[in-house]
């Protein structure tokens, strides 16, 4: 189990301050809170202060802050005798004027995570909470950036309940709690080593994304991490092979804690505060913590939350493609392939995001994983009746122009022309709906929904022939046949006309076999005869030529 180091520095902006000359015990290993120690702190230290915390560093955190300020924390695995390391422990250094240091570390002993009173989810939560300044120390020499990821995200999953939590309830003399929430400055204090600016870096952006990741499935998603955050890399050097720059580097870190107030950190407030304040924070981090499940459970929950929002927005960003055209009224021909597509790609995002939970969370996997599945199906089953519903209406509006068409020309409709133009629509309707369908979404079949429109554009149709439309049509094409034509206009109108012949003797050439064929559009005209006579001899004893072509030229003049 990770131990966590905790201090809390108050630095007082009164004139008057004192000393604690050693350290008393304010939080018990079975998580009591002993207000006497806060009272005493109280005494020793007044007006406004601010307080800041170091969480992980065990042992080293608590050398680094002896050298800090000059107290007096054991820097071995036990604060006396043979006791263990657990709850937390307060002194006042007489180094600095008004400094108050609590520090804090999760019960070494305890086998269940879950059932430790000062554990160390606890007391991250606590710390988080009340501090104005949180040093964070590297968990490790040479962290990766997947560790400290990790480590920054425990932190902040841990702490998110409680962070902005009662601290502004109680106040004395009637003020009011501030309305936005303070915000805390996060010194992440590891050793130097190589690139100073490049380990700075790879703090800053663990610390973006573990609280991105953190704050998902809390009511603080969306809000950016300076919001609640500062983050001030402190990178040190080595005290033994490098003691003067290690005595700079606390000298800068020992002047940036001690103007927290002036920079604008106060969540507590004035010293007569601290007792009401850690008494009602550390309530409602015992409240939350105290049924809290084991850490396994915690980051299965994590990881599940996690993974649906992360399959969820994977899959709006594929319909988003689709969308425009599905919005636009128009048939989209891959809709149903790239809708498959949407849901296997998204269902797999889930299982990737979820595939380090324990065995212990299947039931809570599944749960999310059906929860998922119907919110996807819901999503494709709204583009689909869409797309099924343009599909419809372009169907039947291609059936009444044909409708149309033909009463245009004909003037009625026939049986038999109705029945031909309705199967060609169903054809074309089924062959479409083939590509819109999506296995899995659920509804009608496609064989229930191709009969259901048969239906509807046979009920369409028979009230459609007697429609005014169809009527028009029909008088308009009666008038074409019975009317008179039309008078042409003056002048004078030209066209040409040919006339052909063709004989053979294929068959014995005695003209058994004979054929015609012909066109004519106004003037012009072609006329083709094909006959195999050309062996029965002319007027003139000849046999007829082989081919044989008569133009002539077509004249029309209207003067009147």
């Amino acid at each position: 189990m990770r131990l966590c180091a905790i201090a809390f520095a108050a630095v007082a902006t009164a004139v008057r301050a004192a000393t604690l000359d050693s350290p008393l015990q304010l939080l018990t290993r079975a998580g009591e809170l002993l207000p006497a120690a806060l009272e005493e702190v109280e005494s020793a230290s007044g007006g406004q202060v601010t307080l800041i915390a170091s969480v992980g560093g065990k042992a080293r955190g608590r050398r680094l802050l002896n050298a800090l300020f000059g107290t007096s924390f054991p820097t071995s695995l036990a604060l006396g005798g043979d006791a263990p390391v657990g709850g937390a422990t307060v002194t006042v250094p007489s180094a600095a004027p008004g400094v108050v240091l609590i520090d804090t570390e999760g019960d070494s002993q305890i086998e269940d995570p879950a059932a430790a009173g000062a554990s160390e989810c606890a007391l991250a939560a606590f710390s988080l909470g009340i501090a104005d300044a949180v040093l964070v120390h590297a968990p490790c020499a040479r962290p990766s950036l997947d560790v400290l990821t990790h480590e920054f995200e425990r932190l902040f999953v841990d702490s998110l309940p409680v962070m902005q939590g009662p601290l502004g309830e109680e106040r004395p003399g009637g003020e009011k709690p501030p309305e936005k929430p303070s915000r805390t400055m996060l010194v992440y204090v590891a050793q130097a080593d190589g690139d100073v600016a490049k380990q700075s870096a790879q703090a800053r952006a663990a610390c973006e994304a573990a609280w991105a990741a953190a704050s998902v499935p809390s009511p603080l998603k969306g809000i950016p991490f300076a919001a609640y955050f500062e983050l001030v890399p402190v990178l040190l050097p080595s005290p033994k092979y490098a003691p003067d720059d290690y005595e700079l580097a606390l000298g800068e870190l020992r002047t940036t804690l001690r103007s927290l107030h002036a920079d604008g950190y106060g969540k507590v407030g004035r010293a007569e505060r601290l007792t009401t304040s850690a008494g009602a924070l550390w309530a409602a981090v015992t409240a939350l913590t105290g049924e809290r499940p084991d850490e396994s459970k915690l980051r299965d929950s994590f990881w599940i939350s996690r993974a649906y929002d992360k399959a969820l927005s994977h899959s709006y960003a594929l319909l988003k493609q689709i969308s425009p055209q599905v919005g636009g009224g128009k048939v989209c021909a891959r809709f149903g392939s790239m809708a498959e597509a949407s849901l296997k790609a998204s269902l797999e995002v889930f299982e990737k995001g979820v595939a380090d939970a324990s065995t212990e969370s299947a039931a809570a996997v599944g749960r999310a994983r059906e929860k998922l599945l119907k919110a996807l199906q819901n999503d494709v089953r709204e583009l689909f009746q869409k797309q099924h519903r343009t599909l419809t209406l372009k169907t039947m509006n291609s059936y009444k122009a044909a409708l149309l068409k033909v009463a245009a020309r004909a003037g009625r409709v026939q049986k038999y022309q109705q029945e031909r133009l309705r199967r060609n629509s169903e054809k074309a309707f089924d062959s479409q709906l083939a590509t819109l369908m999506v296995a899995g979404i659920g509804g009608a079949s496609r064989s229930e929904l191709c009969d259901a429109f048969s239906r509807s554009l046979t009920s369409m149709a028979t009230k459609f022939v007697d429609s005014p439309a169809m009527q028009l049509q029909a008088i308009a094409a009666m008038r074409r046949r019975t009317g008179k034509g039309q008078k042409p206009p003056r002048g004078v109108r030209w066209g040409l006309g040919l006339t052909g012949a063709v004989r053979n003797k294929w068959g014995g050439g005695q003209g058994n076999l004979q054929s015609f064929v012909g066109w004519a559009e106004g003037l012009n005209s072609a006329h083709l005869m094909f006959a195999n006579d050309g062996a029965i001899a002319d007027s003139t004893g000849s046999e007829p030529p082989a081919v044989r072509f008569q133009p002539k030229l077509n004249f029309d003049v209207s003067l009147f």
